[in-house]
């Protein structure tokens, strides 16, 4: 796994999207990077670490991050919709206010994440693992969470 830094990051995305073509950053060590406040809109992560690193604000709009490590990772206030998660490792990660509107979170490992005030309209959730996690204030609307393990978390507004 190659390691790069925000510049590297930057530089990737601002030549992929001149040449017309949707950044490839998978398989990638990312963990801890600031990437805050980064347009990396239909980026590909897939099998990417991101863990540990800063998301906030970023726009992740239609991005590949399945099989991608964001475990502790600060995705607040990011733009996930119709984000690919499936099978994402996200433990422990801060998604306060984030907009995962339709993402895909089927098969992936939510425990101990914080969701407060998050947009979850119609995302799928299937098989995923939602121990601990803090879903406060958060809009559940067409969303179904009957196939999923939620032991421990919190549902009150």
């Amino acid at each position: 796994m190659n390691r790069m830094s925000r510049e590297q990051v930057i530089q990737l995305v601002w030549e992929a999207r001149a040449a017309g073509r949707n950044p490839d950053l998978r398989n990638l060590d990312l963990h801890g990077l600031d990437l805050e406040e980064i347009d990396l809109k239909r980026a590909m992560f897939r099998g990417s670490n991101l863990s540990g690193a800063n998301l906030s604000k970023a726009d992740l709009s239609r991005t590949n991050l399945s099989k991608t490590d964001l475990s502790g990772a600060n995705l607040n206030k990011a733009k996930l919709y119709l984000a690919n998660l499936r099978e994402a490792k996200l433990r422990g990660a801060y998604l306060q206010e984030a907009d995962l509107s339709h993402a895909d979170l089927r098969d992936t490992d939510l425990s101990w994440v914080q969701l407060q005030d998050a947009n979850l309209q119609g995302a799928k959730f299937d098989k995923a693992i939602l121990k601990g996690v803090d879903f406060r204030n958060v809009d559940l609307t067409r969303v179904d969470l009957s196939h999923t393990y939620r032991d421990d978390a919190t549902f009150s507004n």
